[in-house]
Protein backbone atom coordinates (compact mmCIF):
# COMPACT_ATOMS: atom_id res chain seq x y z
CA UNK A 1 0.00 0.00 0.00
CA UNK A 2 1.43 3.33 -0.78
CA UNK A 3 1.00 6.17 1.46
CA UNK A 4 1.71 9.25 -0.58
CA UNK A 5 1.58 9.56 -4.43
CA UNK A 6 3.48 12.29 -6.05
CA UNK A 7 2.26 13.95 -9.85
CA UNK A 8 4.68 16.33 -11.83
CA UNK A 9 2.15 19.07 -13.58
CA UNK A 10 2.96 19.79 -17.07
CA UNK A 11 1.80 17.09 -19.44
CA UNK A 12 0.14 15.69 -16.69
CA UNK A 13 -2.55 18.38 -15.70
CA UNK A 14 -1.72 20.87 -18.15
CA UNK A 15 -0.36 20.76 -21.74
CA UNK A 16 1.70 23.77 -22.73
CA UNK A 17 3.06 24.92 -26.49
CA UNK A 18 6.91 26.19 -26.20
CA UNK A 19 6.84 27.24 -29.37
CA UNK A 20 3.30 29.46 -28.56
CA UNK A 21 5.36 31.41 -26.02
CA UNK A 22 8.35 32.06 -28.26
CA UNK A 23 5.87 33.37 -30.36
CA UNK A 24 3.65 35.25 -28.17
CA UNK A 25 7.00 37.26 -26.38
CA UNK A 26 8.30 37.70 -30.21
CA UNK A 27 5.13 39.92 -30.98
CA UNK A 28 5.79 41.64 -27.62
CA UNK A 29 9.50 42.28 -28.96
CA UNK A 30 8.76 42.79 -32.23
CA UNK A 31 11.47 40.21 -33.24
CA UNK A 32 11.26 36.84 -34.34
CA UNK A 33 10.07 33.41 -32.91
CA UNK A 34 13.67 31.52 -33.45
CA UNK A 35 15.75 34.71 -31.97
CA UNK A 36 13.54 34.41 -28.59
CA UNK A 37 13.86 30.73 -28.63
CA UNK A 38 17.42 30.56 -29.06
CA UNK A 39 17.35 33.77 -26.20
CA UNK A 40 14.86 31.30 -23.86
CA UNK A 41 16.98 27.86 -24.56
CA UNK A 42 20.09 27.90 -25.83
CA UNK A 43 21.75 29.84 -23.43
CA UNK A 44 19.91 28.49 -20.28
CA UNK A 45 17.88 31.42 -19.31
CA UNK A 46 14.60 29.11 -18.97
CA UNK A 47 16.68 26.26 -17.02
CA UNK A 48 18.06 29.47 -14.48
CA UNK A 49 14.92 30.62 -14.16
CA UNK A 50 13.11 27.00 -13.37
CA UNK A 51 15.53 26.40 -10.58
CA UNK A 52 14.98 30.25 -9.09
CA UNK A 53 18.96 31.19 -9.78
CA UNK A 54 17.04 34.46 -10.96
CA UNK A 55 13.59 36.15 -10.22
CA UNK A 56 10.93 37.18 -12.33
CA UNK A 57 12.38 40.64 -11.89
CA UNK A 58 15.80 39.86 -13.48
CA UNK A 59 14.29 37.46 -16.19
CA UNK A 60 12.48 40.73 -17.06
CA UNK A 61 15.38 42.37 -17.34
CA UNK A 62 17.62 39.97 -19.21
CA UNK A 63 15.25 40.69 -21.85
CA UNK A 64 15.32 44.04 -21.71
CA UNK A 65 19.34 43.67 -22.18
CA UNK A 66 19.17 41.82 -24.74
CA UNK A 67 16.48 43.07 -27.02
CA UNK A 68 16.45 46.75 -26.27
CA UNK A 69 12.93 47.66 -27.32
CA UNK A 70 11.08 49.05 -24.37
CA UNK A 71 8.06 47.02 -23.19
CA UNK A 72 6.21 45.97 -19.62
CA UNK A 73 7.28 43.03 -17.67
CA UNK A 74 3.43 42.58 -17.47
CA UNK A 75 3.43 41.91 -21.53
CA UNK A 76 6.58 39.21 -21.20
CA UNK A 77 4.59 37.93 -17.98
CA UNK A 78 1.17 37.17 -20.05
CA UNK A 79 3.30 36.39 -23.31
CA UNK A 80 4.94 34.13 -21.43
CA UNK A 81 2.64 32.46 -19.66
CA UNK A 82 -0.96 32.23 -21.54
CA UNK A 83 0.39 28.68 -22.98
CA UNK A 84 -1.66 26.13 -20.96
CA UNK A 85 -4.83 24.30 -21.27
CA UNK A 86 -5.76 22.08 -18.92
CA UNK A 87 -6.44 18.22 -18.99
CA UNK A 88 -9.81 17.77 -17.82
CA UNK A 89 -9.57 14.21 -17.64
CA UNK A 90 -6.63 14.40 -15.36
CA UNK A 91 -7.73 16.87 -12.91
CA UNK A 92 -11.25 14.75 -12.86
CA UNK A 93 -8.97 11.52 -11.75
CA UNK A 94 -7.66 13.77 -9.56
CA UNK A 95 -10.65 14.78 -7.74
CA UNK A 96 -11.96 11.53 -7.46
CA UNK A 97 -8.23 10.15 -6.05
CA UNK A 98 -8.84 13.04 -3.48
CA UNK A 99 -12.07 11.82 -2.22
CA UNK A 100 -10.83 7.97 -1.56
CA UNK A 101 -7.10 8.44 -0.88
CA UNK A 102 -6.35 9.00 2.79
CA UNK A 103 -2.40 9.41 2.24
CA UNK A 104 -0.54 12.43 1.04
CA UNK A 105 -1.18 13.66 -2.62
CA UNK A 106 2.22 15.92 -3.64
CA UNK A 107 2.57 18.23 -6.16
CA UNK A 108 6.23 18.03 -8.01
CA UNK A 109 7.26 20.14 -10.45
CA UNK A 110 9.70 21.64 -12.49
CA UNK A 111 8.48 25.39 -13.24
CA UNK A 112 9.27 28.92 -13.02
CA UNK A 113 7.40 31.70 -10.50
CA UNK A 114 5.53 33.25 -13.50
CA UNK A 115 3.83 30.05 -14.93
CA UNK A 116 3.25 28.89 -11.74
CA UNK A 117 1.25 32.17 -10.47
CA UNK A 118 -0.86 32.13 -14.19
CA UNK A 119 -1.77 28.43 -13.46
CA UNK A 120 -2.35 28.64 -9.59
CA UNK A 121 -4.79 31.41 -10.52
CA UNK A 122 -6.60 30.40 -13.10
CA UNK A 123 -7.51 26.52 -11.66
CA UNK A 124 -8.60 25.83 -8.58
CA UNK A 125 -7.18 22.24 -8.82
CA UNK A 126 -3.74 23.17 -7.48
CA UNK A 127 -4.88 23.64 -4.34
CA UNK A 128 -6.21 19.79 -3.59
CA UNK A 129 -2.68 18.90 -3.64
CA UNK A 130 -1.38 18.10 0.23
CA UNK A 131 2.19 19.32 -0.19
CA UNK A 132 3.97 21.32 -3.62
CA UNK A 133 7.40 20.74 -4.27
CA UNK A 134 8.60 23.24 -7.04
CA UNK A 135 11.63 23.43 -8.75
CA UNK A 136 12.01 27.29 -8.65
CA UNK A 137 11.14 27.08 -4.60
CA UNK A 138 14.14 24.64 -4.45
CA UNK A 139 16.42 25.68 -6.51
CA UNK A 140 17.12 22.38 -7.75
CA UNK A 141 15.40 20.38 -10.62
CA UNK A 142 13.83 16.99 -12.01
CA UNK A 143 16.03 14.49 -11.95
CA UNK A 144 18.18 15.59 -9.41
CA UNK A 145 17.91 13.33 -6.69
CA UNK A 146 17.59 16.68 -4.14
CA UNK A 147 13.99 17.65 -5.21
CA UNK A 148 13.22 13.94 -4.94
CA UNK A 149 14.07 14.00 -1.68
CA UNK A 150 12.36 16.82 -0.51
CA UNK A 151 9.04 15.42 -1.89
CA UNK A 152 9.71 12.17 0.14
CA UNK A 153 10.27 14.23 3.19
CA UNK A 154 7.07 15.84 2.75
CA UNK A 155 5.36 12.14 2.18
CA UNK A 156 6.31 11.41 5.69
CA UNK A 157 7.04 8.04 4.40
CA UNK A 158 9.40 5.56 3.04
CA UNK A 159 10.48 6.16 -0.64
CA UNK A 160 8.94 2.66 -1.31
CA UNK A 161 5.69 3.34 -0.44
CA UNK A 162 5.55 6.69 -2.55
CA UNK A 163 4.29 6.55 -6.32
CA UNK A 164 5.61 9.25 -8.84
CA UNK A 165 4.47 9.76 -12.62
CA UNK A 166 5.63 12.12 -14.66
CA UNK A 167 5.85 12.55 -18.61
CA UNK A 168 9.17 12.08 -19.32
CA UNK A 169 11.03 9.02 -18.99
CA UNK A 170 14.33 10.64 -17.51
CA UNK A 171 12.08 11.73 -14.47
CA UNK A 172 10.49 8.65 -13.99
CA UNK A 173 13.86 7.17 -14.01
CA UNK A 174 15.36 9.42 -11.68
CA UNK A 175 12.54 8.97 -8.84
CA UNK A 176 13.55 4.85 -9.36
CA UNK A 177 17.23 5.59 -8.38
CA UNK A 178 15.72 7.54 -5.39
CA UNK A 179 13.76 4.11 -4.48
CA UNK A 180 10.84 5.44 -5.51
CA UNK A 181 7.64 2.93 -7.29
CA UNK A 182 7.50 4.85 -10.82
CA UNK A 183 5.50 4.91 -13.88
CA UNK A 184 5.90 7.19 -16.97
CA UNK A 185 2.27 8.84 -17.63
CA UNK A 186 1.22 8.77 -20.88
CA UNK A 187 -3.27 9.80 -20.17
CA UNK A 188 -5.07 9.47 -17.06
CA UNK A 189 -7.09 6.56 -18.30
CA UNK A 190 -3.84 4.62 -18.14
CA UNK A 191 -2.34 5.87 -14.82
CA UNK A 192 -5.34 5.87 -12.75
CA UNK A 193 -5.74 1.68 -12.79
CA UNK A 194 -2.03 1.88 -11.96
CA UNK A 195 -2.13 3.65 -8.70
CA UNK A 196 -5.94 2.50 -7.82
CA UNK A 197 -4.29 -0.96 -7.55
CA UNK A 198 -1.16 0.42 -5.09
CA UNK A 199 -3.61 2.57 -2.80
Amino acid sequence: MKKAVIFDLGKVFVDFDVGLACKNIGAVLNESESDVFRFLFQNGLEDRFERGEISTDEFYQEFLKRFKNPFLRSDLERACADIFTVKQDSVDFLWRLKQKFSGNIILLSNTNAIHWEFIKQKWSFVGWFNERVLSFEEGVMKPNPKIYHKAIQLAGCRPEECFFTDDLQANVEGAVKCGIHSEVFISANQIEPIICKLI
